[in-house]
């Protein structure tokens, strides 16, 4: 014997009979909302007696042997219409739905991260998802995605448990703002419209009634068999769906990517079936692509020599001291080298560029003396003006990088990766011989063999029937009737029932930006590239000798033998006073010498090498009551004053 019970919130199950249900149907809907319609006879102006968010279980009772009760639906009161018929019957009318009305009116978040005004890092939950992915960014099949939305569901407090959701098909990001739980699994059941989500209502967690979501895909489903005879089916008619049984699939996925600011423009081309065919369907997904950005640094060295005093140290010598570069090279050569501040001895020094951290490459700064040994020649090289040894000290930046142009990647964002299967499970529920119909079964008792997630075939009726294996999409069951009606074929909720689902779910969905950064909270500074370090910086003390700063020689060609030095050195001035040792600007002048002409002092205009007059005037002619002819000029010791030219007897 069977006997139906209903269970209000966490009260004992009380039969329909009892409760004063008059009518009651069950109404289980494949990817959609399960409803239980119940009437209850009663004064229509009462306080309900399930009043509105009350919880209702139905539970089927058979008696038979051993009592066993299995729960067939579980949902929550949303609407209690009233009805009276004037002095009439007067009624209740409650409206139950199942859980997946929840799933519609619960929002679906995901973790992103942030930087708070005070520079925190942190994470909230917010309405903006990418489908294909979970919070930690690990790629989702569709039915993971479909998991993982009716998880957070959990998290969220709708009372549902996770059963068997079938893997699915690895499908494109999509990225959306402001949906819905439902929205979610909806758009991935859109991929494969044959698969099945329905709910075990029987499920039971610390002994309470806790709807399981499952998702089967037919090669799963349970198979299934009914007789159209003997008046125990009426209304049956099927129709095979021909018109959408698509012979291939063809699916292209684009992309276009920036690569160090070059467009990369990418193509991939996934079919199955005969995807040549006219009818097929030929779907375009557009994939977010490579985003690559570069830095890069020139860099030029110069090896040290290995020998200074082979010809290559002394051509980098020339090059830092000028000096040495106007010698010829049998005129000087190097006696010692030594190496003083670095640390590394690095093999090489750096001319142009630099040596950022992120080149893996390095550098210091490195001092080095050289003593070379030297001669200075006249311009006929036949005279030696100057000869001795020097120690040139020079600083350099020294490192072990060569010479090239060094590239590091600042920015990567990599493509979105290319979804595998796809086609083939697209054309596994495309290419599938649907069967639309309709059958009513009747019986004293409602037949709960047939239920959602199965797939019926018919025997007593056309012979294609008997394996048509349709997939079960709607059961009603009139619980007082016995009346059980099947409905078979597409899913008309995802649209499957024309070519339009396909189409739309590739229309619909938008490649994801954020996909890759839900861990970025913003403010990081993870694309700061190191600035430049390690420049040149050449310094040089060469040790130029004073011969080539100070003093010219005056030679006597006919001899070879050095003659006169001409010192013009200030230094080596000894001036009448301190003021006097400003600097001047030597150049050829015409002034008025005196000189001797035997015994007589004369004068005459010459051209001298001297600077601008300075000083105090001295007066030019003889001093009063002298005894003598004086002439300015200057003593041994160079001190000028007044000097005896001839002395004259005065009469």
């Amino acid at each position: 014997m069977i006997s139906y019970l209903i269970k209000k919130n966490t009260d004992a199950p009380v039969l329909l009979s009892a409760s004063g249900v008059t009518s009651c149907l069950l109404n289980l809907r494949a990817n959609g909302v399960d409803s239980l319609v119940f009437t209850q006879a009663n004064d229509w102006v009462a306080a309900p007696t399930w009043p509105f968010a009350t919880k209702v279980a139905l539970i089927r009772r058979d008696s038979e042997a051993i009592p066993t009760d299995r729960c067939v639906f579980v949902g929550t009161v949303e609407m209690t219409p009233r009805q009276a018929e004037g002095g009439g019957p007067q009624a209740i009318t409650y409206t139950a739905l199942g859980p997946s009305y929840a799933l519609q009116l619960c929002d679906y978040s995901q973790e992103w991260a942030y930087t708070t005004g005070a520079g925190v890092a942190s994470t909230i939950y917010e309405p903006t998802v990418v489908l294909g992915e979970d919070n930690n960014g690990t790629r989702l099949a569709s039915g993971g995605v479909i998991n993982h939305a009716a998880a957070y569901a959990v998290s969220r407090g709708v009372g549902i448990d996770i059963g068997a959701i079938a893997a699915g098909v690895t499908v494109p990001f999509d990225e959306r703002n402001n949906i819905k739980v439902w929205d979610a699994i909806v758009a991935m059941l859109r991929y494969t419209p044959d698969y099945v989500l329905w709910w075990d209502y029987d499920h039971q967690v610390s002994g309470a009634y806790v709807p399981a979501l499952n998702v089967t895909d037919p090669a799963a489903m349970t198979a299934v068999s009914r007789a159209l005879v003997n008046g125990a089916a009426t209304g049956a008619s099927f129709t095979p769906r021909y018109d959408i049984r698509v012979p291939g699939i063809m699916i292209i996925y684009r992309w276009t990517g920036d690569w160090d600011g070059r467009t990369v423009k990418s193509r991939v081309t996934e079919t199955a079936g005969a995807s040549t065919d006219a009818r097929r369907v030929a779907l375009v997904y557009d994939l977010d692509g490579v985003h690559a950005s570069f830095i890069q640094q020139a860099v030029e060295v110069e090896d040290y020599p290995s020998d200074w005093t082979s010809s290559a140290g002394k051509t980098l010598l020339a090059k830092l001291c000028p000096w040495l570069s106007q010698l010829t090279s049998g005129d000087w050569s190097v006696v010692s080298m030594s190496r003083g501040t670095g640390s590394h001895n690095y093999p090489a020094r750096l001319i142009n560029g630099s040596v950022p951290a992120w080149t893996m490459k390095h550098s210091e700064s490195d001092t080095f003396t050289v003593r070379v040994s030297y001669k200075i020649k006249s311009t006929d090289t036949t005279h030696v003006l100057d000869e001795g040894s020097k120690d040139i000290t020079f600083t350099c930046t020294s490192t072990d990088a060569v010479t090239r142009t060094y590239r590091k990647m600042t920015e990567w964002v990599e493509p979105e990766p290319v979804p595998t299967g796809m086609a083939a499970a697209l054309f596994a529920s495309w290419n599938r011989l649907h069967y639309d119909g309709q059958v009513t079964f009747n019986g004293q008792e409602c037949d709960f063999g047939i239920g959602l997630a199965q797939l019926l075939s018919c025997t007593g009726g056309l012979a294609e029937w008997a394996t048509m294996a349709a997939v079960v999409q709607d059961v009603t069951y009139d619980i007082g009737g016995g009346k059980v009606t099947v409905k078979t074929g597409t899913c008309g909720r995802l649209e499957a029932d024309n070519l339009m689902a396909v189409y739309r779910a590739a229309r619909g969905r938008r490649y994801s930006y954020l996909r890759l950064g839900r861990d970025n909270a913003d403010a990081s500074d993870g694309n700061q590239i190191d600035g430049a370090s390690g420049t040149p910086n050449d310094r040089v003390a060469d040790g130029t000798p004073s011969c080539l700063q100070k003093r010219f020689a005056v030679e006597a060609a006919d001899s070879g033998s050095r003659t006169h030095l001409v010192d013009i050195n200030p230094a080596a001035i000894a001036f009448a006073t301190s003021g006097n040792a400003a600097a001047q600007t030597l150049q050829l002048r015409e002034m008025v010498i005196p000189y001797m002409d035997g015994s007589a002092c004369k004068a005459k205009l010459a051209q001298v090498l001297c600077g601008a007059v300075y000083g105090t005037e001295i007066a030019v002619g003889m001093p009063s009551g002298a005894a003598a002819y004086k002439v300015l000029a200057c003593n041994s010791s160079g001190v000028p004053g007044w000097q005896t030219v001839v002395t004259l007897t005065l009469s």
